[in-house]
């Protein structure tokens, strides 16, 4: 973020040209500060990227249409035991996404395991939105400061 520029100095005492590196920019970009690449959306899968096993075309339009911009993090209920068909099923709707979390525990534990997982990256990351179809699951991303949607708001 420097560019090297000649000063015109010239004295008997220096050979060759003088230079200097001037900056460009004030301040580096936040992502840049931060170590990261692109801001982050979480997604959540059932009832917001997908219905079983049929995707939403609305939800995945928009989170693919973010991919230049955005780091796409999927955060799901679902248990990891299901990673495979998982992965399968977002690759078969056409979903981009960079990382995947499922659930290591019982899916009546899903609000515990997006809220650790939200927690984690927000020390790391720079989320920006969730969008997930639960109001709970919204109202605690909220509380962590993370501007949360429901699918039907996109």
């Amino acid at each position: 973020f420097f560019f090297q520029a000649e000063d015109g100095i010239r004295d008997y005492k220096v050979t060759g040209v003088q230079t200097c590196a001037l900056p460009i920019l004030k301040r580096l970009p936040y992502a840049f500060q931060k170590g990261e690449t692109m801001p982050v959306i979480i997604v959540d899968i059932d009832g917001t990227l997908l219905n079983g096993s049929s995707g939403i075309k609305k939800t995945i339009d928009y989170v693919n249409s973010q991919k230049a911009t955005h780091d796409i993090y999927i955060v799901s209920g679902r248990n990891k035991s299901e990673d495979a068909a998982t992965r399968a099923a977002l690759a078969k709707n056409g979903v981009s996404y960079n990382r995947l979390y499922l659930n290591p525990s019982s899916t009546s534990e899903t609000l515990v395991h997006k809220k650790i997982i939200a927690q984690k990256l927000l020390t790391r990351e720079h989320v920006v939105l969730a969008i997930d179809n639960n109001e709970n699951m919204r109202r605690m991303y909220e509380s962590l400061g993370i501007k949360a949607v429901s699918p039907t708001q996109l």
